[in-house]
């Protein structure tokens, strides 16, 4: 699992700069530099945005338990 790459992180948009499509510019620009070289997919690992990544069209591939934190492990195409 851990050897899927590249992956995108460390991600956070300012509450008062959320709805204004600061996360979807954010997950745009990485997958477009993903995409430049010459990957086929991106992934994240999230605990709170799952349903932001999943709106942007990416789609569920596990869930981990990382200490006493319930991830999920998300996947883009490109």
């Amino acid at each position: 699992m851990w050897t899927l790459t590249p992956w995108v992180g460390g991600l956070w948009v300012a509450p008062d700069a959320r709805r204004r499509g600061v996360a979807s510019a954010l997950v745009a620009y990485a997958a477009e530099k993903a995409r430049e070289q010459r990957f086929r997919a991106v992934h994240a690992l999230t605990a709170e945005a799952e349903v932001v990544f999943r709106r942007l069209g990416w789609e569920w591939i596990a869930c981990r338990l990382i200490e006493v934190q319930d991830y999920r492990v998300l996947r883009m195409a490109l």
